[in-house]
């Protein structure tokens, strides 16, 4: 059953990649295409963690950023996530309340996760993130903003790796 719903999840990734509105532009490849028209990528990106906390109000900020007349931004998957306070920066998107913090995968029946509730069980999806990342993706798109999704990265510190819903 896990490998028939990670193939289900990367046969998402490939077609919504393959219906994507950016691409390189054939005439200037140092520029991107976006709608069939030039353009350069201006966005905010601080609110990496816009995805993975729940108390992140991502419709308000996809359509502050068209208001603004940024069309980028980035955010991370939930397979990274932080603390409050990591690297000093306070109100870190990336580092949501206990029991804030939405993962794709759901959670065990295995007690003590380090930021509260149970640890992750890799082998099932948590229907509420893809729900939220279907909702997220789709208001980008609603306000022509262009989605960077982090799918990985490199854990910083022995402390964010302890966070990480992949150390089951």
């Amino acid at each position: 059953m896990y490998l028939v719903q990670t193939l289900l999840f990367l046969l998402f990734l490939f077609f919504a990649a393959q219906s994507a509105p950016i691409s390189l532009n054939p005439e200037n490849p140092h520029y991107f295409l976006y709608h069939g028209k030039p353009a350069i990528l201006i966005g905010s990106t601080e609110h990496y963690g816009s995805l993975l906390n729940l108390d992140f109000d991502y419709k308000t900020y996809l359509s502050t950023l068209k208001k603004d007349g940024m069309i980028m931004t980035r955010a991370w998957s939930g397979t990274y996530r932080e603390l409050n306070l990591t690297f000093g920066i306070f109100n870190n998107t990336l580092g949501p309340a206990p029991n804030r913090y939405l993962s794709p995968w759901a959670r065990s029946s295995q007690c003590c996760y380090k930021d509260g509730g149970n640890k992750f069980d890799l082998s099932k999806w948590d229907q509420n993130y893809f729900s939220r990342l279907k909702d997220f993706l789709g208001t980008a798109q609603q306000n022509d903003v262009v989605i960077n999704l982090g799918l990985f990265s490199r854990f910083y510190t022995q402390q964010l790796w302890d966070l990480s819903p992949m150390n089951a």
